[in-house]
């Protein structure tokens, strides 16, 4: 997933752009390490930690996961949507709360046992992807990316990114990003 060059017309336009994009970023990276250091009892960290991330890697929604090893399944933690009012995006975030995912099922299983990021970007193609959790919400699921957590070893859980809002699937660089962020959580 590199890059390609830009076109050689592109010019100044381009690189000006680039450059906006760099800064953005790393005025969110920062923030976001502002934010570890501030929260010092969790309680606030993983929902603004997942609007951040939802904002560097240009995602419509998203959601952090926590492994639960007693009952075998993931407990989602934090869920956030930035394209829905604030009623209805609560509303489905507590759907989401409430559904059930086996340690082993579908594209967070997959990324949890293996500790590797996955990007889906087709899902109508991904044979693993829990659909009717998204037709619980009543989402339309375009594309994906998960990235394992953990913490001192330990995998905790995974994020998961819905939707990239720009043309074109997650790329290696909002994988890079995502991971970044999900080693904070």
């Amino acid at each position: 997933m590199t890059p390609s060059a830009p076109p050689a017309s592109a010019g100044v336009g381009f690189l000006l752009d680039t450059i906006r994009s760099l800064e953005k970023r790393a005025a969110c990276l920062l923030e976001l390490t502002r934010f570890v250091g501030e929260d010092r009892d969790g309680t606030g960290l993983l929902p603004r930690l997942l609007a951040k991330a939802l904002e560097l890697v240009g995602a419509d929604a998203g959601a952090v996961a926590l492994a639960d090893k007693k009952t075998g399944e993931f407990s989602f933690v934090a869920v956030q949507s930035a394209s829905l009012p604030p009623l209805e995006a609560g509303a489905k975030e507590e759907v989401l709360r409430l559904l059930r995912v086996k340690l082993a099922d579908g594209v967070l299983g997959r990324v949890f046992a293996s500790g590797e990021p996955a990007v889906v970007i087709d899902p109508s193609e991904e044979s693993a992807l829990r659909k009717d959790m998204a037709e619980a919400v009543h989402y339309d699921l375009k594309n994906l990316m998960a990235v394992p957590s953990s913490a001192g070893g330990e995998r905790l859980g995974v994020m998961e990114f819905l939707n990239k809002v720009t043309d074109g699937p997650f790329t290696e660089a909002d994988v890079g990003l995502a991971l970044a962020v999900a080693a904070q959580a």
